[in-house]
């Protein structure tokens, strides 16, 4: 069985944020880089967030790419933000030392 990787994008104004679903490994992880290159080709937005909320896995590939992603909105001079890791992304995370390095956010929680 193949891993699933859905891969929404929404923009509000100079903000876009990539919501990642399923398992971000060897063969999902190609699918995140284009779409953050086609962000860079177009017209850059001011800030981009990753949202790992629901996010099931992550192997070394995708901490790769995540580090590209990275690496390319620096490029742009483009805000980059991760946002609500779930669990296993936020320990795959610390597991290599990237949550002092990356810039981490979370949802807000809604009042009920």
């Amino acid at each position: 069985m193949s891993a699933q990787l859905d891969l929404q994008e929404r923009k509000e104004g100079r903000t876009t944020t990539l919501f990642l679903a399923g398992e971000l490994d060897l063969s999902t992880a190609p699918e995140l880089e284009v779409a953050v290159r086609r962000l860079c080709r177009s017209d850059t937005p001011s800030e981009v967030i990753l949202d790992l909320d629901d996010v099931s896995f992550i192997d070394t590939a995708g901490v790769r790419t995540i580090l590209t992603c990275k690496g390319l909105f620096d490029a742009h001079d483009c805000g980059f933000w991760l946002m609500s890791p779930s669990a296993p992304a936020r320990q795959i995370l610390e597991r290599y030392g990237l949550l002092d390095l990356l810039p981490l956010g979370e949802r807000p929680t809604r009042a009920h």
